[in-house]
């Protein structure tokens, strides 16, 4: 694991290479850490663009955040053609507030061109006027 670029986080490396060690264990700054080194893949979605993934979702998919993050790889490139109808009704019926959880499994493809299923959880969230879905996906 790479060293922390937070000079309020550190990760230790080595034999103990899975250990986060935070220094400033206030509780935002604690959630924060266990999110971006989750050892499940998280992410959060608006307007069909990543405006958030973990290292782990990275490590899954194949792609750098840079690559998820800046719009250059998205939802419709992820997900198989024939399943993207099943992510779309999903967020559809969050967008129109007939559901705000979402739970369904379809197939996703890696950088390297492989393809895999995953199981993806959605919840819908208002902030800043912005409507997101987020949650984990998991392999």
């Amino acid at each position: 694991m790479e060293a922390a670029q937070n000079k309020d986080q550190a990760i230790s490396s080595g034999s103990e290479k899975d250990i986060l060690q935070v220094k400033n264990s206030s509780p935002v700054n604690m959630f924060e850490v266990m999110v971006q080194n989750a050892p499940v893949s998280m992410y959060i979605l608006e307007d069909w663009s990543y405006s958030y993934v973990n290292e782990h979702f990275c490590e899954l998919v194949g792609y750098t955040k840079e690559e998820l993050l800046h719009g250059k790889i998205t939802i419709d490139q992820l997900v198989h053609p024939d399943d993207l109808s099943i992510v779309r009704e999903s967020v559809k019926k969050r967008i129109e507030n007939e559901d705000t959880k979402a739970r369904y499994r379809v197939r996703a493809f890696k950088k390297d061109g492989g393809m895999m299923h995953v199981e993806i959880h959605a919840s819908k969230a208002i902030a800043d006027g912005k409507q997101s879905r987020s949650g984990p996906f998991l392999m």
